[in-house]
C-alpha cells in the first residue's frame, strides 16, 4: 500500500477512536492532542521519504508544548520525557526539580543516543529553573553537547565543583577548546582553588629574546605570528517528535542573549538557542596561541597573589655589543631581574595561601633564552648564555 494511503488509514482508525479529526486543506493537517507518541512515531515512519513527511511531522507535534497530556518524566519513551522536561523548564515549574533530577539519574547510564538527547533536555530544564544539582550527578554529562549546561549547573557550587573544574582544566578536552579552558580557569581563580596556582606555574614558560647589534648593524628584522580556528559539529538526521533542541556554546565574545558565565581577564559567556529537527551541537574555539595563554595564566596568578606584577611571558632585550664579557653580563642582569620578579610572584602566592612551600619548590622558573645576532661583524661567534 502506498505510504500516503497507509498514513490516511492510520489516521482514520485513530479518528474512529475519538482521538483525532482529520481534514485536508491542500496538505495533510491533523488535530492530535490525544495521539500517543508511539502511534505518532508510527505514522511519521510510514510516510518517511514522501512529500507529505514534513507536513505529517509538523501536524503531529505542533501542540505538545501546550498540551499537558503529552509528556511524562516517569515514562520510558524518550519523547515523552523530553517534552515533560521542556515544559517544566519553560513554565518555571520549580516543584519539578526533584523529578527532573530523578529522571536525569535514570537516563544517565543508558548507553544510546536517544538517552543522551533526553539528558540534554533534562539538563536544559534544570538550567532554566536555576536548580542546585550535586556534582556527582553532573560529571557523567561533562562531554559533547551536554558539557556546557552541566558546567553551568556545576558552577553554582558544592564540594564537588572545585575538584571537577581543576580536573577538567587539566584535561585534553580543555586543551583542545580554548573557551572551555578559559571558563574553567576563570572559575578556579575566582574561587581560589587549592592546587590551581601550582598547575599554572607548571605549565608556564617564559622566553627572553636577545638581539645583539653593533655599530655595523644594518636594518631591523620583525616577525609577527597569529593563529586561531573554530569548528562546529552537527548531529544526525532529523529526529521526529522531540521539542526544539537546546544548543549551548561558550564564547569569549558576547552576543545577543548570551550570559556572562565566567568573569576574568578573558571573560567567557554562554549562549543558548533552540532548533527543531536534529540534536545540533557546537564546539568551541580550538586554538589559543601559547603567548596569549601565557598572558592569561600570569593574570590569574597575579590575581591569586593579589599583586601587580611586571613579569611578562615574552621579554625582548637589545644589547649593543662591545665585547663578550659585556654581552654576557648584560644578558645575565636581565635574567636575574626576571628571576627576581618570578620570586616575588611566588612569595605573593605563598603569602595569600594559594601556593604551599612544597609546591613552590617543585615549580622553578622555566626561562628560555634565544639570541639573534645582528652584528655587522659576525666573524666571531658569541659566547653561549643560559
Amino acid at each position: 500500500m502506498h505510504a500516503f494511503s497507509r498514513a490516511i488509514l492510520l489516521l482514520t482508525v485513530l479518528a474512529a477512536c475519538d482521538n483525532v479529526s482529520v481534514r485536508r486543506t491542500g496538505a495533510l493537517r491533523t488535530n492530535v492532542a490525544g495521539i500517543q507518541p508511539r502511534a505518532a512515531t508510527e505514522l511519521s515512519d510510514m510516510v518517511a521519504g514522501t512529500d507529505t513527511a514534513e507536513s505529517v511531522r509538523v501536524a503531529l507535534w505542533v501542540n505538545p508544548e501546550e498540551d499537558s497530556s503529552v509528556g511524562d518524566l516517569d515514562s520510558t519513551d524518550p519523547r515523552e520525557v523530553s517534552w515533560a522536561a521542556y515544559r517544566a523548564g519553560k513554565r518555571g515549574s520549580r516543584d519539578r526539580v526533584s523529578a527532573l533530577r530523578a529522571a536525569l539519574r535514570a537516563w544517565t547510564f543508558r548507553d544510546n543516543e536517544e538517552a543522551r538527547v533526553v539528558c540534554r533536555f533534562l539538563l536544559d530544564a534544570l538550567v532554566d529553573l536555576g536548580a542546585d544539582v550535586p556534582g556527582d550527578e553532573l560529571v557523567p554529562h561533562l562531554a559533547k553537547s551536554r558539557l556546557v549546561p552541566s558546567l553551568v549547573l556545576l558552577a553554582k557550587g558544592g564540594w564537588y565543583r572545585d575538584r571537577v573544574l581543576l580536573d577538567l582544566f587539566e584535561s585534553d578536552r580543555a586543551e583542545r577548546d580554548s573557551d572551555l579552558w578559559l571558563a574553567c580557569g576563570n572559575l578556579l581563580a575566582a574561587h581560589r582553588v587549592e592546587g590551581f596556582a601550582a598547575e599554572l606555574l607548571r605549565e608556564q614558560e617564559f622566553t627572553l629574546e636577545v638581539t645583539v647589534r653593533d655599530d655595523q648593524s644594518d636594518g631591523w628584522n620583525t616577525a609577527v605570528g597569529m593563529g586561531g580556528g573554530a569548528g562546529c559539529g552537527f548531529g544526525r538526521a532529523p529526529w521526529v517528535g522531540f521539542p526544539p533542541f537546546p544548543i549551548y556554546d561558550l564564547s569569549r565574545f558576547p552576543r545577543e542573549g548570551s550570559v556572562l558565565f565566567a568573569p576574568g581577564p578573558e571573560p567567557v559567556y554562554y549562549g543558548r538557542k533552540y532548533r527543531d529537527g536534529r540534536p545540533w551541537s557546537v564546539s568551541g574555539t580550538p586554538y589559543l596561541p601559547e603567548r596569549a595563554a601565557g598572558k592569561v595564566r600570569l593574570a590569574w596568578l597575579a590575581g591569586l597573589a593579589q599583586m601587580e606584577s611586571r613579569l611578562e611571558v615574552h621579554t625582548e632585550f637589545t644589547v649593543q655589543y662591545r665585547d663578550d664579557g659585556q654581552f654576557v653580563q648584560e644578558v645575565a642582569n636581565v635574567r636575574t631581574d626576571l628571576a627576581s620578579m618570578y620570586g616575588q610572584l611566588i612569595d605573593g602566592l605563598i603569602g595569600r595561601g594559594s601556593l604551599t612551600w612544597m609546591e613552590a619548590a617543585s615549580v622553578p622558573m622555566k626561562l628560555h633564552t634565544t639570541v639573534r645576532d645582528e652584528r655587522g661583524r659576525r666573524w666571531r661567534r658569541l659566547p653561549e648564555v643560559r
